[in-house]
C-alpha cells in the first residue's frame, strides 16, 4: 500500500487500479473525515465518491505531503510541485463531483423516459382494444348494409372536413406603409 504513495511522491502516476481497490476493500473504507469504517462503500455524506473524486482527494493529500516535505527540507521545487498537485487534485475532485451530478441527472432523465414509454405503451394497448371492440360492432353492420355504411362514412367525412377547415379560406389583407 505504501508503494503507490512512494511512487507518487517520486513523480510517477498513481495506478488507478490501486485506487479502485481502495473503494472495494472493506478494511480500507473511509468516511468523509478520513476515519476507517467497517461496512459500505466509500461515501461523503450520503453520496458514493467516484473514481475521480477518490483520485483527486489522494492527489491533493499527496500534494499537501509534498508541500510540507518541501517546506521541511527547504526545497522550493518540491514545495511548488506539492502545491500544484493540491490544485490538480482539487480540480479532479471537482470534476468527479460534476460527473456524479451529471450521472444522477442522466439517471433521472432515463427513468422519466422509461415511465413515458410505459405510459405510451399502455395508451396504445388501450386504444387497440377499443378499436377492436368498435370493429367488432361495426363489421356486422357493414356486411349487412354496405351502402348505408358508405353513406354514413361520407357524411362523417364531410362534417369532419368542415369542422377542420373552418368557414372557408382565410384572406389576410396587408396595407402597405407609406
Amino acid at each position: 500500500m505504501l508503494a503507490p504513495i512512494a511512487a507518487r511522491v517520486s513523480g510517477e502516476e498513481i495506478d488507478s487500479g490501486w485506487l479502485q481497490g481502495i473503494a472495494r476493500e472493506p478494511s480500507d473504507r473511509l468516511d468523509h473525515s478520513g476515519r476507517t469504517r467497517a461496512k459500505g462503500p466509500l461515501r461523503t455524506g450520503m453520496m458514493v465518491m467516484s473514481e475521480n473524486e477518490i483520485a483527486g482527494a489522494a492527489q491533493s493529500g499527496l500534494g499537501e505531503l509534498e508541500s510540507a516535505a518541501g517546506d521541511a527540507l527547504g526545497s522550493k521545487a518540491l514545495q511548488r510541485e506539492g502545491e500544484a498537485n493540491e490544485v490538480k487534485g482539487g480540480a479532479r475532485r471537482a470534476a468527479g463531483k460534476v460527473q456524479a451530478r451529471i450521472d444522477k441527472i442522466a439517471d433521472k432523465i432515463s427513468e422519466g423516459v422509461a415511465r413515458a414509454g410505459d405510459t405510451t405503451r399502455g395508451a396504445v394497448e388501450r386504444t387497440a382494444i377499443g378499436a377492436q371492440r368498435v370493429a367488432g360492432r361495426v363489421d356486422p353492420f357493414v356486411s349487412e348494409r354496405p351502402y348505408s355504411a358508405v353513406g354514413i362514412a361520407l357524411g362523417a367525412g364531410v362534417v369532419l372536413g368542415l369542422l377542420l377547415a373552418g368557414r372557408g379560406p382565410k384572406i389576410i389583407y396587408v396595407n402597405p406603409r407609406d
